[in-house]
């Protein structure tokens, strides 16, 4: 970790050190798509993850369809791409581009 100096505080930031250091896990899944579902097993569970970082990103789109699966609203989206089957019905996992 190191600050890179711009313009504006390229004065004050020059030699500075992080005090601390840090890492952590972020949630994903195998594909890297989120899980965007109901539970097959337990019915009444909406199931939401798997979306990292992204969740920031995509946060109100996806708390829309989680509303709509919820509430039982209409879909504004496909989710075939987002359900929980795809790592238990034989499907292929497909990694999306990088």
């Amino acid at each position: 970790m190191r600050c890179v100096p711009s313009r504006r505080c390229s004065r004050t930031c020059r030699n500075r050190r992080p005090v601390r250091r840090g890492l952590g896990m972020i949630d994903t899944m195998p594909d890297i798509v989120p899980v965007v579902d109901r539970c097959a097993s337990l019915p009444g569970l909406i199931i939401g993850t798997g979306m990292s970082g992204h969740g920031f990103g995509i946060g109100p789109g996806m708390g829309r369809e989680l509303a709509a699966l919820v509430t039982g609203a209409h879909l504004g989206h496909d989710l075939t791409r987002f359900r929980a089957s795809r790592f238990t019905d034989g499907s292929a996992i497909r990694l999306p581009p990088l």
